[in-house]
């Protein structure tokens, strides 16, 4: 972003804040729509890579891993495709 760490401290300190130009490279930077950084309840993911070599079954396991709304569950899901994993 060409600013200084202690530039930085002072955006997460609220010290100083970031103007438009930079909320869209930070955005851009993390793949995601800027409007995550205005949308307090909202859960923001990064966009889904583009991986060619994916299956559709896989694509679609990804974004309803995405759409679970607690820790807890995405931690559940991981430990059932974890245990199905070990034959």
């Amino acid at each position: 972003m060409g600013v200084s760490y202690q530039q930085i401290q002072r955006y997460e300190n609220g010290g100083s804040m970031l103007n438009v130009e930079n909320i869209q490279r930070i955005a851009k930077a993390l793949a995601l729509p800027a409007t995550c950084f205005f949308e307090q309840e909202r859960q923001c993911y990064a966009a889904e890579p583009e991986t060619p070599y994916a299956s559709s079954e896989e694509k679609l396991l990804l974004r309803n891993f995405r759409d679970l709304a607690s820790k807890s569950d995405r931690h559940l899901a991981i430990a059932v495709v974890r245990r199905l994993s070990r034959k």
